[in-house]
């Protein structure tokens, strides 16, 4: 496997038929841990994997996006979070002839891998009801979504899930008070919305319930409610089941759960799938990961306690 831009390769089998280019989204931990599922995979596969970073930047995407075209890939895997670069990068791809595969940010007409909004959004909302009526008896609270930047399709889609699951459940006790906060990404961010919504309320909330879109806004609203005294009244559920997040729900506190989305399978996945797309197979347009609530009573169930010390 070849890094676009170095003289540096690395070493992968022998038999390499296609050319798969793969940009990922950023140095964060949920991009980093399908990187390195996708390297690993394609070492098993025997897949030249062309690779670049976005850097999480719509600039450096484009430039991915037509450095890759011109390298003469067969397929391009893309994981970007901007609408408009997504839509611009599959126009690109239809007219040079290479099929897209995106991760976890839809692009039009591109074979999907990744989270089902819907799914992800009703699961954390019916933790979080649940959690309410066990621990609360039912008495009235109030919901924070904190919404990940990303395409706006996907956030809609996750918001409807969580607020069906938070209101139409078949579940004893008012229904919450929705609140929703700007847009977020980082677990910095996760702390000064929270911080924010705080200060605009002008009171505590008797009892919150937060729903964060990213393991690293929910790391950051966890923080911002252990300072402002309000872990005892507050509960966080955050998406993606990252080893941050994981670390942070065995520690205890403000964050019990996160719906996880298992990163580290998607390489394997991703490119089986574009093999068979490559073949000239048709599989469905839309693939979905596997998700599950991550809590402290089930963790182990998944992940080691000691793998994750190691990494």
């Amino acid at each position: 496997m070849r890094l676009l831009g170095k003289k540096r390769y690395l070493l992968a089998p022998s038999r390499k038929r296609f050319r798969v280019g793969y940009a990922a989204l950023g140095k964060i931990a949920f991009a980093n841990e399908v990187t390195r599922s996708m390297h690993a995979a394609a070492r098993r596969l025997g897949l030249a994997l062309l690779f670049v970073d976005n850097e999480d930047n719509p600039s450096k995407a484009i430039a991915n996006a037509d450095q890759l075209l011109t390298e003469g890939i067969d397929i391009l895997i893309e994981f970007h979070r901007n609408d408009a670069i997504n839509h611009l990068i599959a126009t690109k791809c239809h007219a040079a002839g290479v099929p897209v595969i995106a991760i976890n940010f839809p692009l039009p007409g591109a074979y999907y891998f990744g989270a089902d909004g819907y799914k992800t959004g009703w699961l954390a909302g019916t933790f979080l009801r649940q959690y309410a009526q066990k621990e609360w008896s039912n008495r009235s609270t109030m919901c924070l979504i904190l919404p990940t930047e990303g395409v706006e399709a996907t956030q809609h889609t996750r918001t409807v899930g969580l607020l069906e699951a938070l209101t139409k459940q078949p579940l004893k006790g008012p229904s919450p008070e929705i609140k929703v906060a700007p847009f977020g990404v980082t677990a910095q961010d996760g702390y000064q919305l929270t911080k924010q919504f705080l200060r605009d309320k002008g009171r505590r909330p008797a009892r919150l319930l937060l729903a964060a879109f990213s393991d690293p806004l929910g790391i950051g609203a966890k923080r911002a409610l252990k300072e402002t005294g309000l872990g005892e009244s507050s509960v966080i559920v955050s998406q993606g089941g990252t080893i941050d997040a994981r670390r942070h729900i065995r520690r205890g506190g403000t964050l019990k759960a996160s719906v996880a989305y298992f990163p580290e399978s998607y390489g394997e996945t991703v490119l089986k799938l574009a093999i068979k797309i490559l073949e000239g197979e048709h599989p469905p347009l839309t693939n979905h990961t596997d998700h599950v609530v991550l809590t402290d009573d089930n963790i182990s169930d998944f992940y080691s306690e000691k793998n994750d010390a190691k990494r």
